[in-house]
């Protein structure tokens, strides 16, 4: 085993073997996100360019205990799982926006994954937020999955889009499907998403510019620091703890997703 691969191991939890295998890939994706948080610190706090060169993601996320937003939590599980042996292709989703239209192309990477000895390939994103499928999702038109880690349950259907693949939906709260993102799935590189990252860096439209978001999943909810506040959630409960000025913003980054403002000054 490599030593990127036995750090990464250990910043995720993970204590299975390195083989491609389905059940490894599963438990890999979910403990990713119990441990990576998604993140737009250097953004609004640290005021740092984001580099979408692998192995700077790798030391960002890996070594130096952070998060980031999609590119670099897709980037270093595509990266992770190609060293494993899994078969990995970028490609990005669209959705409508709050105002009807569509996010433009390349704003959200996200994975498909071959497995060894599996006919079908699987949909793999630990990048999306609370929304993130805990599981790998299997590219097959209208098998339904339930992710018992977040209560959700999936679906994969044919798109009828021009260049679009498939579309995923999840069961809404009155047990409709709700479309969650139309996928893409040609295989694309790093380069490919520079814009859009450069433009959530900078654009003043972008959500990560507006405000700091730092959440993770935790079992059975999420933690999350946005909009000067803890909110804490789980079992259909929701706490608000508001947090007073940047000092306690920074305490809460510390205890509950272990990143210390001052190492970040100088890193």
């Amino acid at each position: 085993m490599t030593s990127e691969l036995q750090r990464y191991f250990s910043r995720i939890g993970y204590t299975r073997s390195a083989g491609p295998t389905l059940a490894n890939l599963r438990q890999i994706t979910w403990l990713h996100q119990l441990a990576i948080p998604f993140e737009n610190l250097d953004i609004v706090l640290f005021r740092k360019p984001i580099s979408l060169a692998t192995e700077d993601i790798y030391v960002k996320l890996v070594d130096r205990g952070r998060g980031g937003f999609c590119f670099e939590q897709n980037g270093l599980l595509g990266l992770i799982l190609s060293f494993m042996g899994y078969a990995v292709s970028y490609g990005y989703a669209t959705w409508p926006d709050e105002d009807g239209t569509e996010i433009a192309p390349f704003d959200h990477l996200l994975l498909q994954v071959g497995i060894p000895g599996e006919p079908d390939p699987w949909l793999a994103d630990v990048g999306f937020g609370r929304q993130s499928p805990a599981r790998p999702i299997p590219l097959v038109a209208g098998r339904e999955q339930h992710h018992p880690e977040t209560g959700i349950t999936y679906r994969v259907l044919p798109s009828e889009r021009q260049n679009r693949q498939w579309l995923v939906q999840f069961r809404d709260q009155d047990g409709s499907w709700a479309l969650l993102y139309d996928l893409d799935l040609r295989a694309r590189g790093m380069s490919d998403y520079e814009h859009r990252s450069q433009y959530h860096q900078t654009s003043p439209e972008s959500h990560f510019t507006r405000g700091m978001i730092c959440s993770r999943s935790v079992a059975g909810g999420r933690v999350t620091v946005a909009d000067g506040k803890l909110i804490l959630t789980g079992n259909g409960e929701r706490e608000e703890r508001p947090l007073a000025g940047r000092d306690e913003e920074l305490a809460a980054l510390r205890e509950w997703f272990g990143i210390e403002a001052d190492q970040e000054d100088h890193a």
